[in-house]
């Protein structure tokens, strides 16, 4: 049996440590390069752990082929030995560095040959990959309902998180829309049912079938040791499933990640853009890395849905008490002391936070964070025009842009086109009632 200082004085003497070496070196350019080529082109989202599982494949078989073949200096000593056993010479014939060459262009076609393949029918719409846009089951910009996701779990508290998780990050998809609460209300009061009490999958689907909508997004949450499974369904509204997918969270504090996993797949099989999914920032870095404020701004959300406007303030004050860089949760602060004039030296303050925090914020929250800014503390309104004119170039449908925009035009006394983009407001049926 070969001793570990044995062992290394042979990894030295065949330069070994230059050739693992330049693999590592090679390694981070082909990944920096994959990352490059995910952003720019859109690839599918297991292009990049593929890549890596090639790379770590490929380690001991480098390893090994240097050990048999050896550097320069091994292969100059090479003849000095003795005759190699039949066990040793058939793994100095397999591993080979033409053979690992052969192995490392096999990988790339076949990598290759996959990604081209998934991406042909995922556009065609073929097989178990193909979207469902390109199935046409569902349309571009199609609207979707995000029922309460079922919290199993001890604490009962990470359902409401977790359905808060998934609406934001859903609100930047371009390929389908979430429905607010505020546009559920007219349905949900024909129903006679309380528009402030959470969506359940049931009243969810229900007011799919009146409305005409096609999908219900749905789920569960159910507890894993320390952390969680996260499952999420989208059904139809007669409840056939369209696509199920699960993700565990191994800690609690991992849940975010798990969420975000989750609604890019989704999205992926829904049919959006690769490109555009793959250009969104982690959820983690632009909502809270407290799930305890996050908590907070799920519950002050629904409180403002019941027209609670104390509770949803104080809910938004604990969170950023849990968390002070928590841009969504001043931006929101910002605005419910802005509406109906109630503290504007607080929404100016709460404002300007929001402002210097944006980099922390999805891009359609920058930019509506950038408007409120310019609008109630810059006081700049082209500026705060600008930024919704931006908003509307990659969400056209997004009811707070089309209505604050109109508003602009109008106090600048340009009423028709003010009344242009009221009337997009409501054929795009994401008007509020203000708008009529």
């Amino acid at each position: 049996m070969i001793g570990l200082g044995s062992l290394l004085g042979e990894i030295h003497r065949r330069s070994v440590w230059q050739i693992l070496g330049s693999y590592a070196v090679l390694a981070w350019i082909i990944l920096q390069l994959a990352e490059t080529l995910a952003g720019l082109v859109g690839l599918p989202l297991w292009f990049g752990p593929t890549v890596v599982a090639f790379i770590v494949t490929g380690f001991p078989l480098v390893l090994l082929t240097s050990l048999l073949q050896g550097g320069r200096k091994g292969n100059q000593s090479e003849g000095t030995g003795g005759e190699d056993s039949s066990g040793k010479a058939f793994l100095r014939k397999t591993f080979t560095w033409r053979n690992a060459a052969i192995a490392v262009g096999a990988s790339v076609v076949l990598l290759g040959a996959g990604t081209a393949g998934y991406s042909g029918m995922r556009a065609a719409g073929l097989g178990p990959v193909g979207s469902l846009i390109a199935k046409d089951i569902l349309e571009s910009d199609e609207e979707l309902i995000l029922a309460e996701f079922v919290d199993r779990t001890p604490e009962g508290t990470l359902g409401e998180t977790v359905t808060a998780l998934f609406r934001i990050d859903l609100a930047q998809s371009t390929s389908v829309r979430v429905l607010e609460s505020t546009q559920l209300a007219p349905a949900l009061s024909r129903m006679e049912r309380d528009p402030s009490l959470p969506l359940t999958q049931e009243v969810a689907l229900e007011v799919a079938q009146r409305e005409g909508i096609k999908g219900v997004i749905t789920g569960e949450v159910l507890p894993l040791g320390s952390g969680a499974v996260i499952s999420a369904r989208l059904v139809t509204a007669e409840g056939e499933t369209l696509v199920a997918l699960d993700q565990t969270a191994r800690d609690v504090a991992d849940v975010p990640q798990a969420v975000d996993a989750l609604s890019a797949q989704l999205r992926v099989r829904i049919g959006e853009s690769l490109r555009t999914i793959q250009g969104d920032p982690p959820l983690n870095q632009v909502t809270t890395a407290s799930l305890e404020a996050l908590r907070k701004y799920a519950q002050s959300d629904r409180a403002n849905d019941r027209g609670d406007w104390q509770r949803a303030v104080t809910f938004l004050e604990e969170a950023l008490e849990q968390d002070s860089t928590f841009a969504m949760a001043w931006r929101k602060r910002g605005i419910l002391y802005q509406n109906e004039n109630r503290d504007p030296e607080k929404a100016r303050v709460s404002l300007n936070r929001a402002f210097e925090l944006r980099h922390r914020l999805t891009d359609r929250e920058r930019y509506l964070a950038e408007a409120a800014y310019f609008t109630y503390v810059d006081d700049d309104r082209p500026r705060a025009m600008q930024a919704y004119e931006t908003v509307l170039e990659s969400y056209p449908n997004d009811r707070i842009a089309l209505n604050n925009l109109a508003v602009a035009y109008g106090s600048q006394g340009n009423r028709d086109r003010a009344a242009e983009i009221y009337l997009r407001s409501i054929r795009a049926g994401v008007a509020p009632a203000v708008t009529y």
